[in-house]
């Protein structure tokens, strides 16, 4: 089960620097959440490799601010699934729309900033960190599912390699083939 006490409740990595509105509303979260977010890469603390930054996420935060890069249809990348979800972190999220995550994550997996100002989220934050009950509810997917790392290339490499499927229709006739069998014999 996720993390009942965190050192830290928020993380956020930046890949770089930049003043979008997810950025401006990240700030806003901060200043109202007072100390407890960590801010690691181009604009951070520090600069972590993948298998650190998973690491710390899944020992040390609660909360993962999965804010994309871009405001798109169906734009939902690693920071979500891999960085959040994978590593116990509850996302929050922003980009997609609330309906498109809807679409595709598990149930009540997430928090998106859509519901909420940037005044009542960090209170609801607050309250999570508070309150290990509530907070496991966004972990109770666990139950019945798990975010699998699809490996999309590797994939398509070996459908690609396949020989294609084949389909019998009539099992007796593959099985016997070209009349190289008799039927019905009983010796």
């Amino acid at each position: 089960m996720p993390l009942s006490a965190t050192e830290r409740i928020v993380i956020y990595q930046l890949p770089t620097v930049t003043t979008s509105r997810f950025h401006h509303h990240y700030d806003r979260l901060a200043r109202l959440i007072i100390l407890k977010v960590d801010i690691y890469g181009a604009c951070g603390k520090r600069s972590l490799a993948k298998k650190e930054a998973y690491r710390m996420i899944r020992e040390k935060y609660k909360f993962y601010l999965a804010f994309e890069n871009s405001n798109c249809r169906q734009y939902i990348t690693e920071k979500f699934w891999i960085n959040a979800l994978r590593n116990n972190a509850v996302p929050v999220v922003m980009g997609a729309s609330k309906a498109d995550y809807v679409k595709v994550a598990p149930p009540h997996s997430f928090i998106h900033v859509e519901d909420y100002s940037p005044e009542q989220l960090a209170r609801y934050l607050q309250y999570l960190d508070r309150n290990a009950t509530a907070y496991n509810e966004y972990f109770a997917w666990k139950t019945y599912g798990r975010i699998v790392d699809s490996n999309f290339f590797c994939r398509l490499c070996a459908f690609v390699q396949s020989p294609p499927t084949k389909t019998y229709k009539n099992l007796d006739k593959w099985w016997r083939g070209n009349d190289d069998c008799q039927k019905n014999s009983s010796r």
